[in-house]
């Protein structure tokens, strides 16, 4: 598979190219003792400012894509802009006793199906999280609160004392909204009683 980091050791090399070829680096080609016609500078030049312009997109497409967990390793330059607008930054979490978190996966179309509605539907909300699946923080959370789909949500009780998994997917291939709900309701209950909402 050709990686969006393939594609960026590709344009640092073709920069390095390019370079030589507009006659930038003549310390270097001065010890090679090779020479560079006015043509040749000109296309090189032209190709330089083009291979800047894609590496720069590209490095910005790469640090885009860590924010939201992409692994750039094992990524195409495809999905990389392809999923970009339907996958959220993580959340950092500093405490997941009563909250929500919500799991999903760069490059993962179900997540991606249901990014904006999903997105849209819980900015009212408090203590919702958005947890990558690949993330070092999403593999530690996985390890105490372990799902087998994606994307999901997990409710944790305000005292720890449980957790409740719910897949987000409805039969018919939208967002679960009820199933959403359930989660949204045991955490009103437990922020407004101050006990912990058992796990059904």
């Amino acid at each position: 598979m050709f990686s969006i980091m393939n594609l960026w050791g590709l344009l640092m090399l073709a920069l390095i190219l390019n370079l030589m070829t507009a006659g930038l680096m003549p310390p270097v080609l001065a010890k090679q003792g090779i020479k560079t016609s006015a043509g040749a500078k000109i296309t090189g030049v032209s190709l330089l400012a083009i291979t800047v312009l894609a590496l720069v997109a590209t490095s910005w497409t790469i640090a885009a894509g860590k924010e939201r967990a992409m692994d750039p390793y094992a990524t195409t330059p495809y999905d990389a802009v392809a999923y970009m607008n339907t996958t959220p930054v993580e959340d950092e979490i500093t405490n997941t006793a009563g909250s929500v978190l919500l799991f999903y996966r760069y490059n993962d179309p179900d997540s991606a199906s249901i990014y904006h509605e999903l997105n849209a539907y819980m900015l009212a909300k408090t203590h919702v999280y958005w947890v990558s699946a690949d993330s070092r923080q999403g593999r530690n959370l996985l390890e105490n609160y372990p799902i087998s789909d994606l994307p999901s949500a997990i409710y944790i009780a305000a005292d720890k004392s449980g957790h409740v998994v719910r897949y987000l997917i409805s039969e018919d291939g939208n967002l679960d909204r009820l199933a959403l709900n359930q989660l949204f309701e045991m955490q009103r209950h437990d922020l407004q009683s101050g006990t912990a909402t058992k796990p059904r």
